[in-house]
């Protein structure tokens, strides 16, 4: 019979968390999804949940509830980098093993462990200690498919092993849903139908459930029922391939480098072809005469074997890098993946629109002007209008997929509101206000009050629509500064 080990990692975003902050552990702790108003709840510990907290309540509420509360973010970018090495650390105990979609999630093929461990008791306590030594927790379970034994890991805390598949499916059935990836509304409507375990949504049929609740629970409930096969999927190892070169004498001229970088370049793609694998990312370690090394990365917009697109994006990242001193040793780490067949074969598709080519310009321009040089919006909740969206840092560019047509305004908001007169004059051709280039106001629609901000500054704005001759101005009343503002444009 064929063994498969889940490992769990719970609450992996707060564990990372606490690590960061040691002092912390007998205080209420939180993951937020961001350290503002609009902040939501993602983890938090017995502490928190002690002062009646709980998850996807807003930061502000959770605040309220709870004064000391002690939370912060944590980047995608540390749960990716620590998944990473938690992988490499479980691949010296088992030849396959897969990342599961949510961080912390491990499966490992426990097939012939006996043969060195003797045992799976003594295989677990030794995968446990390799964990616990990185400061983290995890649950274990052996069983006998991917979803059993997930399932338990997910639901309790320790070690467990499961002899048999008939053992298996009687743990799996009492399971609480709770434990589970569902929403908090789907939980809650099938608590009140009084569904609470694995074992009572198994007694509900399928088509039932896609038609009345979210994707998440029929998926549940096919995996459970096992009528989906879900075969463990080993995650490759991605190992990096260092070339070093020892200049002759010291080098600063940016050229100089980057021709070096050429000749490195040229032999680590060669290599990379006979493996039929692509560069995906590049690694470069300048080790100075009289200085610290500087660290660089450069990543374009996809995995490319271009050598002339990679010896651009080097020359475009080393204009903006100032280098102290000079440069006694260059040292490249690539990182590749396997080659596709469309990569392979070079094909080439037309289209009007040339995503490749527009996520090429947007990596020339990450090398020139930095990471945060690229944005794009992206709509939040907040209380002003003007924090109801942010701009992120975006890597490619995607085809757009609009919404059905229908009657939006589009506003269009000044970074700083320009003010306007404090007191509009009516006149014959309507409403003047100042800075407005002599623009008569003929219709004003409002006013809209916008009242809050307690937790910053005490706002109260009255917002109007103002209509003139040729567009339509997004105005506002500033009650507590008594003056008129610009807020914006709408079309």
């Amino acid at each position: 019979m064929s063994r498969t080990a889940c490992v769990n990692l719970f609450s992996f975003s707060l564990q990372l968390l606490l690590q960061q902050h040691e002092d912390w552990y007998d205080f209420p702790v939180a993951v937020v999804s961001g350290e503002n108003a609009s902040g939501r709840i993602l983890e938090l510990n017995q502490h928190a949940k002690a002062f009646g907290v709980k998850k996807n309540d807003s930061y502000v509420s959770a605040l309220s509830l709870c004064p000391i509360l002690k939370a912060r973010t944590v980047s995608l970018t540390e749960q990716k980098n620590r998944t990473a090495q938690l992988l490499t650390s479980l691949q010296t105990f088992s030849p396959s093993v897969e990342t599961g979609m949510e961080f912390g999630v491990f499966w490992l093929d426990c097939n012939g462990i006996d043969r060195m461990y003797q045992t799976e008791n003594n295989w677990m306590t030794a995968v446990h200690t390799a964990i616990t030594r990185q400061k983290l927790y995890a649950a274990i379970c052996v069983g006998s498919s991917k979803f059993g034994t997930y399932a338990v890991a997910k639901a309790f805390r320790g070690r467990r092993v499961l002899h048999s598949a008939d053992e298996e499916q009687r743990v799996v059935f009492q399971t609480p849903l709770a434990a589970m990836d569902i929403g908090i509304t789907d939980l809650a409507l099938l608590q009140r139908l009084g569904v609470h375990t694995l074992g009572e949504l198994l007694a509900l049929p399928s088509e039932s459930l896609k038609s009345r609740f979210s994707k998440s629970v029929f998926e549940l409930h096919e995996l459970a029922s096992s009528s989906r096969f879900n075969p463990l999927v080993p995650t490759e190892e991605v190992m990096p391939i260092q070339q070093s070169c020892q200049l002759d004498g010291i080098q600063s001229n940016a050229l100089g480098l980057v021709f070096v970088m050429k000749t490195m370049l040229e032999s680590l793609i060669y290599d990379l072809m006979a493996q039929r694998k692509v560069l995906h990312q590049l690694k470069i370690d300048f080790i100075l005469d009289h200085a610290p090394t500087v660290e660089l990365h450069v990543v374009p917009a996809l995995p490319t074997m271009n050598i002339a697109l990679w010896v651009e994006l080097l020359r475009l990242k080393l204009e903006r890098t100032k280098l102290p001193s000079g440069v006694q040793e260059i040292v490249l780490d690539a990182v590749a993946q396997p080659a596709t067949m469309g990569q392979m074969a070079l094909f080439h598709n037309e289209h009007r629109r040339d995503l490749k080519a527009a996520n090429r310009a947007l990596a020339r321009l990450r090398a020139k002007f930095g990471d945060e040089s690229v944005c794009r919006p992206e709509v939040i909740e907040g209380h002003l209008p003007a924090a109801q969206f942010r701009f992120v840092p975006t890597k490619h560019m995607i085809s757009p997929s609009p919404f059905p047509l229908r009657q939006t305004l589009i506003r269009r908001i000044f970074d700083k509101p320009p003010l306007l007169n404090s007191r509009p004059v009516k006149g014959p051709a309507g409403i003047h206000f100042g800075g407005l280039g002599g623009m008569a106001v003929k219709e004003m629609t409002g006013p809209y009050i916008v009242e809050g901000g307690w937790w910053i500054s005490d706002i109260c704005r009255e917002y109007y629509f103002a209509k003139t001759e040729s567009e339509v101005l997004w105005v506002y009343f500033d009650r507590h500064r008594r003056q008129w503002f610009l807020q914006g444009k709408v079309e």
